[in-house]
C-alpha cells in the first residue's frame, strides 16, 4: 500500500516539466515587457515632437526603405527639423529638407543606421565612427535667437578618447553638447556662448563624471536667461544645467548668470559678401559646427565615436519633472 504523498523521482519530474514551461514562456514575456516599453517611448516621442517648441527632434526610427511607409516623424506639425532614415535602398538619407548624412559625395563620412542597435529591440539608431561620420541639420541660429532651450541626446559610449561632440550649433557662436569636452577630460561639457555688455563670452558647463562606460545614457542640456527652476531652494535659479538620467549633474551657480542676462547667440560679420550682416550657423551631429553654408565641412573636427538613439531640441527650458518624464519613458531594459 502506498503512502500519502510524492516520491522523489515524481517531484523531479514535475520540477522539470515547470522548468520547461517556464523556458518557452520567458521570452514572450520579456518581448512584452520589451514592446510595451517600445509603445510607451513611442507614444511619448510623438507627443515631444508635436510640441509647439520642437525644433530639432531625430529619432532615427527603423525604416522599409518605402517612402509610403513612414514609421518615423512624418506627424511632424511644427516647423521643427526632424525625421529619419529614408530610402535606405538607395543609399539612406534624411527626409527632404531636414538634414543630411554626412558629404553625399563620399558615402564613408555617413554614419552607419542600424535597426539593432538602438535602446529596444529592433529600433535604429546611428553609429558614428569617431573618424569623419557627421550628420548635417538643416537648421541655423543667429545673435541673441535663443532666450531659453534644451538640447536631449540619447547616447551609447565604450570610447576612452577625450573630445567628442553630440551637437553643435558653434560653440563659439551658440552652443555645443559633447560627450567629452575639449579640456582634455572626459566628462559631458554643455558649452553657450553670448554677446554680453563686456563683449564675446563662451560659458562651460561641465559634469564630474565620466558616461563613457558601455550603457546607455540620455544627457540633456537646459538654459534659461534668468532661470526659472531653483534646485537649492533658496530662493535665486539657476540658468544653465546638465542633468544625465533624469538626475541634475552640472549648474551654474545661484548667484551669477553666465550670459547675464543675454540670450544664446554671438553673431558677428557673414564672411560671404551679400548675404546675412550676421552669422548664421548651421548645426551638426557627431561632429563641431563653424559653417555659415549647408554642407560646408565641419570643424573642430572633435569626430564623435558613439551611437545615438534620439537628438531632440527644443526652444523652450525643460523643467525637472519633464526631464525626469522624459528619462523614465525612454530607458533602456538594461537600466532600472
Amino acid at each position: 500500500m502506498r503512502k500519502n504523498g510524492f516520491t522523489i523521482v515524481e517531484l523531479l519530474v514535475v520540477m522539470a516539466i515547470l522548468l520547461i514551461l517556464m523556458s518557452l514562456a520567458l521570452p514572450s514575456f520579456l518581448n512584452a515587457r520589451e514592446h510595451a516599453r517600445y509603445v510607451k517611448w513611442r507614444a511619448y516621442s510623438t507627443m515631444q515632437s508635436r510640441d509647439a517648441s520642437a525644433a530639432l527632434h531625430y529619432n532615427f526610427e527603423d525604416q522599409t526603405g518605402d517612402e509610403t511607409n513612414k514609421r518615423g516623424l512624418p506627424m511632424l506639425r511644427n516647423n521643427a527639423v526632424g525625421g529619419d532614415v529614408q530610402g535606405l535602398g538607395r543609399g539612406g538619407n534624411l527626409e527632404p529638407g531636414h538634414g543630411q548624412l554626412g558629404d553625399n559625395n563620399d558615402p564613408a563620412t555617413q554614419p552607419v543606421w542600424n535597426f539593432k542597435d538602438g535602446r529596444f529591440k529592433n529600433k535604429g539608431a546611428m553609429d558614428f565612427d569617431g573618424t569623419d561620420d557627421r550628420v548635417v541639420i538643416n537648421k541655423t541660429y543667429g545673435l541673441k535667437e535663443l532666450h531659453e532651450f534644451s538640447v536631449a541626446v540619447w547616447a551609447w559610449s565604450d570610447n576612452s578618447i577625450s573630445e567628442q561632440i553630440m551637437i553643435s550649433f558653434d560653440r563659439s557662436e551658440n552652443f555645443r553638447f559633447a560627450l567629452k569636452d575639449d579640456g582634455g577630460t572626459r566628462n559631458v561639457a554643455f558649452d553657450t556662448t553670448a554677446t554680453e555688455s563686456s563683449g564675446c563670452c563662451i560659458r562651460d558647463l561641465r559634469t564630474n563624471i565620466d558616461f563613457t562606460d558601455g550603457e546607455w545614457h540620455l544627457f540633456i542640456g537646459t538654459y534659461a536667461v534668468g532661470g526659472s527652476y531653483d534646485a537649492n531652494n533658496d530662493g535665486t535659479p539657476e540658468n544653465k544645467r546638465i542633468y544625465v538620467d533624469g538626475k541634475l549633474a552640472a549648474m551654474t551657480g545661484d548667484s551669477t548668470d553666465p550670459h547675464n542676462g543675454t540670450p544664446i547667440g554671438q553673431g558677428g560679420d557673414d564672411p560671404y559678401p551679400g548675404e546675412e550682416a550676421r552669422k548664421r550657423t548651421y548645426g551638426f551631429l557627431g561632429v563641431g559646427s563653424e559653417q555659415f553654408k549647408f554642407s560646408g565641412a565641419p570643424g573642430p573636427t572633435l569626430f564623435l565615436d558613439a551611437i545615438l538613439d534620439e537628438v531632440y531640441l527644443t526652444e523652450r527650458e525643460m523643467s525637472p519633472d519633464e526631464v525626469k518624464e522624459m528619462y523614465i519613458s525612454g530607458k533602456p531594459r538594461d537600466r532600472r
